[in-house]
């Protein structure tokens, strides 16, 4: 009788066993498949661009239509704006699968800008040793609460940004980063609980 126990429980150990370690190398796979299927996208705009926020704003909605669509958590955007000694830069970070798309947006809203993909500058600073600080920002109420938006602007919002990183010390940059992600399962408990209280 102890030897049928012994046997039962080393069985049931190493398929518990197995079925861990298949999870955590098909979660690590498809965490390093996602990463891999990423095109980070230079954006140059001419300095003189008369368009308004509002050009920026119809993008992200446009954006926000096809997350909506994929359904999925993982399909996200990063909008970057990297201040170095050489200048600001633009970037965009998109799935492989929507680069095609995100171009065209972009061009229809910005019709002079040029778009081309580079590598990624972050994965190259991954072994250095330069000292950083980082912060997060959050928003201080409910994500299903609206975010108080202006239909009219007297300068440029983007100018106080730009302003405040254009001049950097030597060897200092500055790496400020948007993420566009919607999440189908949050939206539903939002609603729900909306619909509850």
């Amino acid at each position: 009788m102890p030897l049928i126990l012994i046997v039962c429980s080393t069985i049931l150990i190493l398929g518990a066993a197995a079925v861990l370690a298949g999870r955590y190398f098909y979660l690590r796979s498809s965490i390093n498949e996602e990463l891999l299927e990423q095109v980070v996208l230079l954006i140059s705009v001419p300095t003189k661009n008369d368009k308004t926020p509002l050009a920026a704003e119809q993008l992200f909605q446009s954006l926000h239509g096809i997350l909506r669509e994929s359904g999925k958590a993982s399909s996200q955007y990063s909008f970057e704006i990297i201040a170095t000694q050489s200048g600001i830069f633009f970037i965009a970070v998109c799935p492989r699968r929507y680069r095609e798309f995100l171009e065209n947006q972009i061009y229809s809203q910005y019709p002079q800008a040029q778009i081309r993909q580079i590598q990624d500058y972050a994965a190259a600073q991954k072994h250095t040793s330069m000292p950083y600080a980082a912060s997060e920002l959050g928003l201080g109420r409910e994500f299903y609460l609206p975010i108080k938006t202006f239909t009219n602007f007297t300068v440029d919002p983007l100018a106080s940004i730009t302003g405040a990183v254009s001049k950097l010390s030597p060897g200092y940059e500055a790496w400020i980063q948007l993420i566009a992600r919607l999440s189908v399962t949050a939206g539903r408990t939002a609603a729900k609980n909306l619909l509850t209280t």
